[in-house]
């Protein structure tokens, strides 16, 4: 894709996102399976963007291919273990390959426990491109 192309082009591409509740999806790991499945079959190395929240705490994190971008929040090696994060860099993890439903269970498993957002916290998310 062309410099020009990839500038311009991106500003007329839109994505409606996801939302839970109130988008249509029985659970935010739903919402977020949908996102990635987007995100893969568009095969664009943008990120998907996701801003979770509940409990009067919000969380933003990122993907893209492969990998997980924390925003600079450390996981422990334990919750890394647990959940078959590999470390890459400062907030950056390279989760294992998985379908768009199972990288949606380990990025739900951990807002849910490590960023204690329990079950049913707000999402949204969307590509960017």
């Amino acid at each position: 894709m062309g410099l020009f192309q990839r500038i311009f082009g991106a500003v007329a591409r839109t994505d409606p996102g996801v939302r839970h509740p109130g988008g249509g999806f029985d659970s935010p790991a739903a919402a977020m399976a949908d996102l990635v499945r987007r995100h893969k079959a568009a095969n664009d190395d943008g990120w998907v963007d996701l801003t979770c929240s509940a409990r009067g705490k919000r969380v933003c994190v990122q993907l893209c291919g492969d990998h997980l971008n924390t925003l600079l929040e450390e996981l422990p090696p334990d919750v890394c273990a647990s959940l078959g994060l590999e470390r890459v860099g400062d907030g950056l993890y390279r989760l294992p390959d998985a379908s768009p439903a199972a990288v949606a269970a380990t990025i739900d498993a951990l807002l849910t426990v490590h960023f204690e957002l329990g079950e049913g916290y707000a999402l949204a998310g969307s590509l960017e491109y």
